[in-house]
């Protein structure tokens, strides 16, 4: 099995240190990728980890910390600083999208947009909810509330057991249900 394939917490820094011992070898970043069945990238990537503090890996390996969060972890400039982040995002359980800005910040750089939440659904989401209510509302004679539930999801909501119920029949069945209002 490629080292690559290897998965759980520790995961990376095994693969680092795998990585290591095969350069240590003499064999190139590429031929440890090709043997590997990855990218060179990713060889490069794993081996950054390893110029994380010995106490800092010890302590992403108890966590179980991503690959994503050492990688961040490593970008800092120097052992005091990653040492030091390491333990507050361990002791305050932050994000990956926290850490991101922290980082950012340590080595000047601009911290990543938020990411924009709308009340009540995107407004895309939300039309589109309202032409599928009206949709089904015509096509099965039944008024269906839908609703933008978040993340490419709707929800709908019927007010009776028997709507809901010959709904599904027309639906099943491709016909078209009786048209009296719920």
């Amino acid at each position: 099995m490629p080292a690559a394939a290897n998965t759980g917490a520790s995961a990376p820094l095994e693969q680092a240190r795998l990585f290591r011992r095969q350069e240590a070898g003499g064999a190139t970043q590429g031929q440890i990728a090709r043997r590997a069945g990855v990218t060179r990238t990713f060889v490069c990537k794993r081996l950054k980890l390893l110029r994380l503090p010995s106490d800092v890996q010890r302590l992403a390996e108890e966590e179980g910390l991503s690959f994503t969060v050492l990688y961040l972890l490593a970008e800092l400039p120097d052992a005091s600083s990653q040492r030091r982040i390491a333990r507050q995002l361990v002791k305050h359980r932050w994000s990956t999208r926290k850490l991101e800005a922290v980082v950012a910040r340590e080595v000047g750089r601009t911290p990543p947009p938020r990411r924009r939440t709308y009340r009540g659904g995107h407004p895309d989401a939300v039309a589109l909810a309202e032409a599928l209510a009206e949709s089904v509302a015509v096509a099965l004679g039944r008024h269906v509330e839908v609703k933008a539930a978040g993340r490419g999801r709707f929800e709908f909501r019927v007010w009776a057991t028997d709507a809901a119920d010959a709904i599904a029949t027309a639906i099943a069945m491709g016909a078209q249900p009786e048209t009296s209002a719920l």
